[in-house]
């Protein structure tokens, strides 16, 4: 993972990545209280690595019948989801169904990249929806992402749950993305509750 000497781990650069991995899941460790003995299971507000990939799954519950929750996942929400620091312009939106695209500029100030995604994958039931977003193109330095949206009825709530795995071009870069990523998604859940709750309107 980190350099191809076969002596692995002797260098400066070994020492030093896996000094981060280890400060990295520590920090997930706490903050998330992480069961370190099934990687398989999802973890709710969990995180850890698989492989080069960072996987997390954030849970926030929501005081609304699923299928209103359900009406307001739209073009208007994923706006009123950006966070402040990060100016974004929406130049496509088909909509949530396998075979749809997005595309948008992402940035920070006066730079901007360009993002294109596909719906790779949805799925509409009574209890269960869920759709999934792939990167087709994307900013500098993120080489994969998998972001699948999903909604869960549970007594008189719904569960929103965002599953998150992605890839940086080299695990320096993948590490360097998680805690902005972790702060995102974490904005996300009061977001979520104020846009999607009862008594909220798009």
């Amino acid at each position: 993972l980190f350099c191809s000497s076969v002596q692995l781990g002797t260098c400066n650069r070994c020492a030093a990545l896996k000094w981060a991995v280890r400060y990295t899941e520590t920090l997930c460790d706490i903050l998330f209280d992480r069961n370190r003995t099934n990687k398989t299971k999802q973890i709710p507000n969990g995180l850890f690595f698989y492989k080069t990939m960072m996987q997390f799954t954030f849970v926030t519950p929501v005081n609304a019948h699923i299928d209103e929750v359900a009406k307001k996942f739209n073009k208007e929400l994923l706006l009123k989801l950006n966070p402040p620091f990060i100016a974004m312009e929406l130049i496509r939106y088909d909509g949530q169904r396998a075979g749809d695209q997005l595309s948008f500029k992402i940035g920070i100030g006066p730079i901007k990249q360009q993002w294109n995604g596909i719906i790779t994958a949805h799925r509409y039931t009574e209890k269960h929806w869920l759709f999934r977003d792939e990167g087709l193109q994307l900013p500098h330095p993120l080489k994969t992402w998998k972001h699948t949206h999903a909604l869960k009825s549970a007594s008189n709530q719904t569960l929103i749950i965002d599953r998150l795995k992605f890839e940086g071009k080299n695990p320096f870069f993948t590490l360097l993305m998680c805690l902005p990523f972790i702060a995102m998604f974490w904005m996300r859940k009061p977001l979520y509750k104020k846009h999607l709750g009862n008594h909220a309107s798009l």
